[in-house]
Formats: C-alpha cells, structure tokens, sequence
C-alpha cells in the first residue's frame, strides 16, 4: 500500500471510572495514505469550503472499534477512531488542547465516517477514514 504521510487521531470518549465527558486520548499512526480533496461550495449567501480528505491506515494491529476500546480496563498499546475525533496530517504533540488544534495546525479534520475494510488477504486490511 502507498504511504505518504503519518497523522494523528485525537479520540474524544466518555470515561466512565471518573464520570468524564470529552476526555481525549491521542494516538500516532505511521505510514497513512492521506489523499486531500479541496472544493469550494458557492451557496447564495457566499461561499463555503468543503475540504474533505480520505486517509487510509495500513497498520491496524492493535487497533480495536470505540466502544471494545472503552471498556478496556488496560488500553496500553491499543488505538480506536470514531466520529466524534479529530485527524491531524502528521505528528502533533499529545498536550495540544483539543480546542485548539484547528488554530494551531494545518490539515485538521473532523472524522465523519470509518470504514473497516477487512477483506482479502491480512496484509490488505485497512480502515478508510473520511473526514472533513
């Protein structure tokens, strides 16, 4: 599989040990294919951006779906995604606050939809990330 970039994930979960809402756990990934589709919407009031990328993640070894990874008691080497997270093209530190990573960065998306491609032979399994 092609890679061109690494990218972060910022997860946000409810933890139910402390009764937290938004709680965020960051997680780096290597070696993603991060493809950029930059449109420009022209409505009536004006003009809105539509950027959207589609960012496919090759190593998904210890990667589990959000709510398994939740009720981990020891979440160690694991990583989730889901939709209500955040994706960074490239390494970004873990003590960036959530809130401000779209005035700090370049390339930050909303994730909207995960797709678990697991098909075909091991080494082809993926996750496709859309975000926007």
């Amino acid at each position: 599989m092609y890679t061109n970039s690494d990218c972060t994930i910022f997860h946000k979960y409810y933890d139910a040990e402390t009764m937290q809402n938004d709680k965020i756990s960051v997680f780096y990934i290597t070696n993603c294919f991060w493809s950029d589709a930059r449109r420009i919407n022209r409505i009536s009031t004006g003009v809105e951006s539509s950027d959207s990328a589609m960012i496919v993640i090759n190593d998904i070894s210890n990667q589990i779906k959000p709510k398994a990874w939740e009720t981990l008691e020891d979440k160690g080497d694991y990583w989730t995604i889901g939709s209500q997270d955040k994706i960074v093209k490239g390494n970004i530190p873990s003590d960036t606050p959530f809130k401000d990573l779209e005035d700090l960065y370049d390339d930050v998306l909303n994730v909207i939809s995960v797709d678990y491609n697991m098909y075909g032979s091991q080494d082809m399994w993926n996750i496709e990330v859309g975000a926007k």
